[in-house]
């Protein structure tokens, strides 16, 4: 990326109103052990939460704006704030209990970073117009 890039892309049209409190996450399933590991990588120093005026608070209750989940397949999450989506996901975390602590921390800070707000660096102008795109290879990958 040039430099002067921002290493974070917040996505404006789903930002968090300003003075927001913490973001309430829900757990609709998965194993205790997993949501313990991912509420202590939250509650230390690396957590989303010391670093965010936003953060995030783990609750048992309905009226949240984070709904995760623990499906198989890809990791994902809303980016920013979207209305909700009653007992329906807004973040799967593709994790097993037997996941390494450095996968549990890595997709856990990954898609909280997304439901804060921040897509993919480069999914931003700046990076589309930074990256040397060999169009005619991304359209015959695709095709492929």
């Amino acid at each position: 990326m040039p430099d002067g890039t921002p290493e974070l892309a917040l996505y404006l049209p789903r930002r968090w109103p300003r003075g927001h409190g913490p973001l309430r996450v829900r757990w609709l399933d998965g194993d205790a052990s997993l949501h313990r590991r991912i509420e202590a990588i939250e509650a230390g120093p690396e957590g989303w939460s010391s670093a965010s005026a936003l953060g995030f608070v783990f609750v048992d209750d309905a009226d949240v704006e984070i709904q995760a989940t623990f499906q198989p397949g890809p990791s994902w999450s809303y980016v920013g704030e979207y209305p909700q989506l009653s007992g329906r996901p807004t973040m799967n975390l593709a994790l097993l209990p037997s996941a390494s602590d450095d996968d549990v921390r890595r997709v856990w800070l990954h898609e909280a970073g997304h439901a804060l707000g921040f897509e993919h660096e480069h999914a931003t102008a700046a990076a589309v117009a930074a990256i040397p795109w060999d169009f005619d290879e991304v359209q015959r990958w695709c095709l492929e």
